[in-house]
This record gives C-alpha cells, structure tokens and sequence, in this order.
C-alpha cells in the first residue's frame, strides 16, 4: 500500500526581539486568520470580541467598555441594551408592561454551542430558562459584586414605574446610597424601605414588613389561587400591584450575629419560596464557607455567580473543585440550577474610565430616575 505524503504551505514565523516570548505555531495561525478577518469584519457579523471570547482588558490597549444602555453620543462602546436611557424611560410611559424578572447582566460564553449571547438573569424562572429563582452574586472584595447590583437596579428603576416596581434593601455598606432616594425605595406611605442592619430591631422592622407585605397579597385574591402568570393577568386588568425585590448586599457580615442571622434567613426563606406572589431575592456575599452560607440557605439558591474568589474559597464554593478564574473585576463563572457552568462578563451600569467617573455618571442619571 502506497502512502501520500500531503505537503502544507510553509508557513515563516516572525522573530521577536530578544528577551520575547518567542510565537508558537498557534499564535501565527491566530495572526493569520486576524489579517484575513478583522475584529471589525467579526463586529459586523455580531461577533464582539473577536478572537477573545470575553472582554480582556489589555495593558496598552483600552478595551471597549460592556455597559447596560446603548450610551446616546456614538461611540464603539458595546451596550446589552440597543436603547438609549431615555429612550427606556419614555417607552415605561406609554408601553403596556408585562411583569418579568429577566434581568439583562452581562454576556455569557457558550463554548458547547459556539455561541456568546446576553447573559438574562430570570429572578423569576421559566419553564427551559438558564436561569432561575434567587440569585447569589459571590466574590472578593472588589471583584464587581456592588457594581452586578447596581446594574441590576438601573435596569429595574429605569423599566418600571415606582407603582410598578419596589426595592427593600439591606446595605451595611452603603454601597447602593445612590440608589435610596428614588421613589422605588419607598412604600405607599413614604416610609423607606431601606435599612444598613446596623441594629437587630432594624432588621426586625424589616422582616415585619415583608411579612405584612406577602399577607396582603394572599389576601387580595380570597377566591382565586395565586399562579405564576397570576400577577402579569392582573396587570392586564389595570391593577398594578408591584413587583417586589429583597436585595440583601453583603451578607456574610450578619453571620456572627445570631438574631440578626435568624431573621434574615426567615425573611429570605419567606421570599424564595414566594415567587409567584411576586416576590424576589438577590443576596452577595465576600464569605463563602458554610458557616456563612450553610447548606439551606444555598438549597434555596436557583442562580450563582461565583466572581473571583481564592483558592481556598473556590473549593469551598465549588465542592472541592478549584475552577482557574481572573482576577479581573466583572469576570465569572454562572452556576445554573442544572449545575452547568459558563464563564460570564458583567456589565457596568454606566460608561467611565474609572470607577470614581462611573460613580459621578450614576449620579446624575438618578435625576432622570425621579
């Protein structure tokens, strides 16, 4: 039997200059299909972040920022949302809203498909969604945690109408202040439905509000079960009840406070298990052993997002295993409740080159917010 032998086009290597890493075979092949297909040729087929798979921050180049809106000057930066803020806040007037908890958050990596596409967040959960029910944002400190909330409630505060959408936050850190003079952040009566959990009779005020709160929705409707689409076939009638999130930032420091652990454990059980009344949760968290997030709380956890985090804490978190993750703040890996796991970028709720500008450019929207 004769064998022919298949020549390839040879194929010259560039040198580097001394003290450089010399290009491995891949990385001209790589250099190669660059030239013949330009990031801006993958841009206009849809593809972002060609040939990286996620947004990589680069030490000499400025990377295209991934924001929430579409930003209203032209600019390269890539948006979740083909819309302007204002375009969003004018469309909230006059558009007839369905209630969902689908949160646009990031993009998400697909390698099994070959796919990158927006990463949704469903606080509230569907039949084949990805993903589903309470969300747990874990991480280091400064790895993107407060920044994954604020997005969160820029998109929520900017779809819905205060009567259509209200917020109860814990913050012991003050990290979403911008946040509290909105009117989603009150009830009907103008009290404030946000507390730091300095003291345990705050959070005990708190967790009596939320009971009193899911008792008069069960109550509303003595003849009528309540269902999923329960609250979106009410809407359609004009009656407006709002759709209500618990948001409890950084909750490992209420661990080592056993009544205030007790209670907010019984406040979030309530909510987790009230969903088609309704009702939503998000939780972060620095601290991820089980002494911080012991097994019934994670039991009643349907989405995770696991932002950078030790080596030791990645074991903790994953069960043993140590995912390789970045230390770049935004970047993660998404747990789904079939315990898949897709690495995620996060978007920054506004464009700035630094968290300080970020903060100013917040700041001003919450005007429009009003």
């Amino acid at each position: 039997m004769s064998h022919t032998t298949k020549h390839l086009p040879s194929i010259s290597v560039p040198l580097r200059l001394s003290g450089q890493k010399p290009l491995t075979m891949s990385d001209v092949i790589v250099d190669r299909i660059c030239m013949a297909y330009t990031p801006e040729n993958a841009r206009r087929d849809g593809i972002y972040y060609w040939p990286d798979p996620l947004p990589t921050p680069d030490p000499h180049l400025s990377p295209d920022p991934l924001v929430l809106f579409q930003p209203e000057e032209t600019t390269s930066q890539l948006a979740l949302v083909p819309l302007s803020l204002p375009e969003v806040l004018s469309r909230r007037s006059y558009e007839k809203q369905k209630p969902s908890m689908q949160i646009p958050l990031g993009l998400i990596d697909k390698p099994e498909l070959q796919q990158r596409d927006t990463c949704l967040i469903d606080l509230h959960g569907t039949s084949g969604a990805l993903t589903g029910g309470p969300l747990l944002l874990v991480g280091a400190q400064n790895s993107g945690k407060a920044t994954a909330l604020q997005t969160i409630l820029l998109w929520l505060t900017a779809r819905y109408l205060p009567a259509q959408f209200k917020c109860i936050v814990i913050d012991p850190t003050h990290e979403l202040s911008l946040f509290r003079s909105l009117p989603h952040f009150y009830d009907n009566d103008g009290n404030s439905l946000w507390t730091s959990g300095t003291t345990d009779e705050e959070l005990q005020r708190t967790a009596q509000r939320v009971s009193q709160i899911l008792g008069q929705r069960q109550k509303m409707l003595p003849q009528q079960h309540w269902h999923d689409d329960t609250l979106a076939r009410l809407w359609l009638t004009g009656n407006d009840i709002p759709l209500l999130l618990l948001v409890v930032s950084q909750y490992h420091r209420f661990t080592d406070r056993l009544q205030a652990q007790q209670t907010l454990k019984k406040m979030m059980f309530s909510i987790a298990e009230s969903r088609f009344l309704g009702v939503y949760l998000v939780i972060t968290s620095t601290e991820v052993s089980i002494r911080h997030l012991s097994t019934d709380i994670m039991s009643k956890i349907g989405t995770r997002i696991s932002l950078f985090l030790s080596e030791q804490q990645r074991a903790d978190f994953f069960s043993g295993r140590i995912y390789p993750m970045d230390s770049i703040p935004g970047r993660g890996l998404l747990i789904t409740p079939e315990h898949q796991i897709n690495q995620v970028q996060l978007a920054l709720p506004m464009h700035g080159n630094s968290e300080h500008e970020r903060y100013e450019q917040l700041k001003n929207v919450m005007q429009l917010l009003q």
